[in-house]
């Protein structure tokens, strides 16, 4: 899990969160084409690349459709998740729908990325210093160090710098710790 690991690292620190812009449902969203296109680059540039896979089957009598999600790096490491709930409208069309929307979300959830203007609260760098957005403090310098040492790094510290909650005083201590006292 090494390369992966670090390509992963890699990718998320160098993606953005795709822009709300379809509408439906009296809200806007992301679609699966603008969260795709906020990933494809930064998948290529890291040497991965993502697999999903219409997922169908009978449990218990009932009908359960969802999304297998591989990301797989050119090493042939990868990490995968599936997702299925039961699905009560067997028309086609319908079933297109649920398979386009968990491909979507698990995109989301894999790569750390929220649709802007998601609204779970203010997270606003102008009027307070919520940790979000901790990481523009961090320095291209332990940024690299980080990156380079991505497989000595817990999947907490892998999670806080990917989703860009870590402060340069966090990364400075893990600095420390995965280098051993060297800097």
């Amino acid at each position: 899990m090494e390369q992966i690991s670090k390509a992963l690292v890699s990718l998320r620190t160098s993606l953005k969160n795709p822009k709300k812009s379809s509408k439906g449902y009296n809200w806007k969203y992301a679609d699966l084409v603008q969260v795709t296109d906020s990933i494809n680059e930064s998948l290529i540039e890291n040497k991965l690349t993502v697999l999903q896979f219409p997922i169908s089957q009978m449990v218990d009598g009932k009908n359960l459709v969802g999304v297998k999600t591989i990301v797989l790096h050119e090493s042939g490491e990868q990490i995968e998740n599936s997702f299925s709930t039961v699905l009560t409208d067997l028309d086609p069309k319908a079933v297109g729908g649920f398979i386009t929307y968990y491909r979507r979300y698990a995109l989301l959830a894999i790569f750390g990325l929220a649709p802007e203007e998601e609204i779970t609260g203010e997270i606003n760098p102008e009027k307070n210093n919520n940790k979000v957005q901790a990481n523009k403090g961090i320095s291209d310098k332990q940024l690299e160090i980080l990156r380079k040492n991505a497989d000595k790094l817990t999947s907490d510290e892998i999670n806080a710098l990917a989703n860009k909650t870590m402060t340069p005083a966090e990364a400075s201590s893990i600095i420390g710790r995965v280098l051993g006292g060297k800097k």
